[in-house]
């Protein structure tokens, strides 16, 4: 590291304890780097003496290597059709329920965020602006070009032909011929987390700082709507052509029934981050976040209660629902859950172990803490 320093001074073979300052001297900046590094050589020797060459806390020992499934989205198809998608480029498909599944090669490592479907025709989008599409119901998939290397976090499809994906920067990329071309738009947001359409011409946005943004034009301009908070928006869900509900920082979710012109809060128990919403009906929906929060609500949104999940510091990312049928959850590391109202909440679905991670915490080597 370079330094405007007037001298180097600490040896360790002196075996000093302490810098000493006196009267009328001139303090320099050698002098507190010299106590400094005094302090410095002190604790790595006493670590070094008690640890010896390596070690870490049973409590919070890092750097372990784990296989596990950092999941991030999932589109449940049907009562048996459900993908997942994660990290590392992950795509994970199951034709069964989540007895078997089928990992999915897109020949990219790119974090992918969210997954929309309308009838066959299917995207994934993810870090880089990347952006998968299949025509098949998942049983091809090629790449798209759409225009950005920014990250892409939400996306939405109301047919073959009409997309959207929301990203980094605020941008929002519109297709109206099913991805062969993309249209960008740029917004004032410093980053937009998900958009949900009602057909190919009206649609809602959300992002940072309680941005939410509407078009009714397919995409072509968008206008600020009041959301009345300050806290990041992260997750958008849709029933029917007017009820929508948003999710987000410090346990928010608003929810709308005239198309996302004016929005009410809904009362919630906990203030964690709230990553996923999905609704069954007009009625009744789940949300999901960290500490493996998980919420329900039976009245349309206008509240909700925690359910016990007993997944502790998980954090949860995902959440989908089709029919009456158990939605899906999924997360980081903790793989994919079914919820119901019953109890327990989850119930656990295994996945393959498609990742390998470093776990966090702190290691010392020759007394240097390492974290």
């Amino acid at each position: 590291m370079k330094a405007d320093l007037s001298r180097n001074s600490f040896d360790s073979a002196q075996h000093f304890s302490a810098v000493r300052l006196q009267q009328g001297r001139i303090v320099t900046d050698a002098d507190w780097n010299e106590q400094a590094d005094i302090v410095r050589h002190h604790a790595e020797r006493q670590a070094r003496d008690t640890i010896g060459p390596s070690g870490a806390p049973l409590d919070g020992a890092g750097y372990r290597i784990v296989a596990e499934t950092n999941a991030l989205a999932v589109k449940a198809l049907s009562a048996s059709v459900a993908w997942i998608v994660g990290e590392d480029g992950v795509l994970l498909a199951t034709a069964n329920g989540g007895t078997d599944w089928t990992l999915i090669d897109l020949a990219s490592a790119r974090h992918l965020r969210a997954i929309a479907t309308a009838g066959p025709a299917g995207w994934v989008v993810g870090d880089g602006g990347v952006v998968h599409k299949t025509s098949d119901a998942g049983l091809n998939w090629s790449s798209q070009q759409a225009g950005t290397v920014r990250n892409l976090r939400g996306v939405d499809a109301v047919d073959a032909n009409h997309a959207w994906t929301v990203g980094d920067g605020g941008i929002i990329l519109s297709t109206r011929d099913g991805g062969v071309s993309w249209t960008l738009v740029q917004t004032d947001a410093a980053r937009l987390y998900a958009v949900r359409f009602s057909d190919a011409l009206n649609g809602v946005a959300v992002g940072r700082g309680g941005v939410i943004l509407r078009t009714s034009d397919g995409g072509d301009s968008w206008s600020g709507v009041a959301s009345g908070t300050k806290d990041h928006l992260r997750a958008l869900a849709r029933v029917g052509a007017t009820r929508y509900w948003v999710a987000g920082q410090g346990g928010t979710i608003l929810r709308s029934s005239d198309g996302g012109v004016t929005w009410l809060p809904g009362a919630t128990p906990s203030a964690v981050t709230l990553h996923a919403i999905a609704f069954r009906d007009e009625q009744e929906g789940w949300a999901v976040g960290e500490n493996g929060t998980v919420l329900h609500s039976t009245d349309a949104g206008a509240t909700w209660v925690q359910e016990d999940s007993g997944l502790g510091a998980a954090s949860l990312r995902g959440l989908a629902i089709f029919g009456s049928d158990p939605g899906w959850v999924v997360g980081e590391g903790v793989g994919a859950f079914r919820v119901t109202v019953a109890s327990p909440a989850l119930t656990s679905v295994p996945l393959p172990t498609v990742n390998l991670s470093i776990q966090p915490g702190r290691y010392y080597v020759n007394g240097v803490l390492c974290e």
